[in-house]
């Protein structure tokens, strides 16, 4: 197994045990669907050859969605729909 194809494949091995220990660490309510489809993503790297790349680059794009989501409370940022506010005050009724 010195091929690049090998190579590739224990790289992902290796971060496939390092997403779920962080995941493992950091998953709450809010977040828990989101987990649950980053550790799903090496379902969708099937094949061999450039057909294997082709797959870890598609999924690499939706690894990188998801874990910004993650880290937003389980909220996707891209299709949020969410207003900037640029101060609060507050509200003191007169007496």
């Amino acid at each position: 197994g010195y091929t690049a194809e090998r190579k590739m494949e224990r790289a992902l091995i290796e971060e496939y045990f390092q997403t779920v220990a962080k995941l493992c660490t950091e998953i709450d309510a809010d977040t828990y669907d989101t987990a649950v489809e980053i550790a799903a993503i090496p379902e969708h790297i099937r094949g061999f050859g450039h057909i294997k790349e082709q797959h870890v680059k598609t999924v690499r794009r939706s690894q990188a969605r998801l874990w910004k989501q993650f880290e937003n409370a389980g909220v996707d940022p891209e299709a949020a729909n969410l207003i900037a506010v640029d101060s609060v005050e507050v509200f003191e009724p007169q007496a």
